[in-house]
């Protein structure tokens, strides 16, 4: 039976809560000029923050868009930092507490004391394993291009996501 989860936004919604997704987001990128003009005037930056999301009023900016070559080019999307810094409050405080404990001990990426070189030291482990049991083994690295550009059907994705979240 799904477990309902009530009543749990208005109280994540505090000044430390917002202050440490704000420290969080910071992370790497304290010099930049986004980061700098928020810190400016931090203490009114989260407070606002607070207020509009409290009133049920707080409205994300456009995507920011630009290309990178390297690697390869890609095109990336960002938002203005103080919209980041709403997202890390909500996957801190809402997606991670909930979901997290639902994912198996092979999940790596965006999972604290996990990374890559758990992954791949887990990765090796399996294959020592493999090649004693068959004879061949084979290992696919794929990436699918561009696929959040050309989701196609991203309503039913988010159909799909709201069920997910209604689940728990």
């Amino acid at each position: 039976m799904p477990k309902r989860i009530n009543n749990i936004f208005k109280k994540a919604i505090t000044f430390n809560k917002i202050l440490e997704a704000h420290n969080k987001t910071k992370k790497g990128k304290r010099f930049k000029k986004q980061v700098i003009e928020f810190e400016m005037n931090l203490e009114s930056n989260i407070i606002q923050i607070g207020k509009e999301l409290l009133s049920g009023n707080y409205q994300f900016s456009k995507y920011f868009e630009f290309t990178i070559y390297e690697p390869k080019e890609r095109k990336i999307k960002t938002l203005e930092y103080r919209d980041r810094v709403v997202q890390t409050w909500y996957v801190e405080n809402f997606l991670k507490p909930y979901f997290e404990p639902q994912f198996i001990q092979d999940s790596y990426a965006c999972i604290k004391n996990r990374g890559t070189h758990k992954a791949v030291d887990k990765l090796q482990k399996y294959l020592i394993k493999a090649e004693k049991e068959y004879k061949q083994v084979w290992v696919l690295k794929c990436d699918i291009k561009k696929f959040f550009f050309n989701l196609e059907n991203k309503q039913k994705a988010k159909e799909i996501l709201i069920e997910i979240k209604n689940f728990y």
